[in-house]
């Protein structure tokens, strides 16, 4: 986890800590309900992935309490485009999407990490309410997945939170978005040069011919 937590930190340039869940107890409890579901759902070790929950920090103090997720809270602050399930992603960029929305210069975003049992997914649809038996996991996209829906969350361990400084609107982690639906739609050209603030600016042209 931690080299994970550094790897972030290197690509975003981020200050980024993480903190284990201070609910121990809760956390154990539910560590045990994730363990039988995993050995008996058929789960093996490669099955497990590390995926990302952003919330604001009233949400994550909620769910470090409870020791989990609960379906009766999903979609309350952010819809529900695929149903009731928690949504997760492997993306940090997309976690913080879901974070704190604060409009001020600095502030922090708070992400959960989750150990998440994953072997058969299937492409979620809208408002859908549950996969069917043989589908333990729906995504947005077979082939590029971002998000990742649970329906079941005892196949979802909490194990703590990141705690992400923003200190500008322009940062990389916030801009991700744009980059990543450029490059995998519309591959540009692009010139970059900084303005008299000091800030990085980039102009792109796309080729129409």
């Amino acid at each position: 986890i931690l080299e994970l937590v550094q790897s972030e930190k290197r690509i975003w340039e981020n200050e980024i800590t993480f903190e284990l869940s201070p609910h121990i107890d809760k956390l154990e409890e539910h560590n045990q309900h994730y363990k039988i579901s995993k050995q008996f759902g058929g789960f093996e070790d490669c099955h497990e992935k590390i995926l990302y929950h952003g919330c604001d920090e009233k949400t994550k103090e909620s769910i470090l309490n409870d020791g989990n997720f609960s379906l009766l809270m999903c979609g309350i602050t952010h819809g529900s485009k695929y149903g009731k399930g928690v949504y997760l992603t492997d993306k940090l960029w997309k976690a913080v999407q879901y974070s704190e929305t604060s409009k001020k210069r600095k502030h922090f975003k708070y992400v959960l990490l989750c150990k998440v049992l994953v072997k058969n997914i299937s492409y979620a649809r809208a408002h859908e309410i549950s996969f069917g038996k043989s589908i333990d996991t729906g995504v947005d996209n077979m082939t590029d997945s971002i998000e990742y829906i649970k329906k079941d969350t005892n196949h979802i361990c909490v194990i703590g939170h990141m705690k992400i400084s923003i200190d500008k609107r322009d940062c990389k982690l916030l801009n991700a978005l744009y980059t990543h639906n450029t490059i995998r739609n519309n591959p540009l050209s692009g010139v970059t040069f900084i303005n008299n603030y000091g800030i990085d600016i980039t102009i792109y042209w796309v080729d129409h011919s």
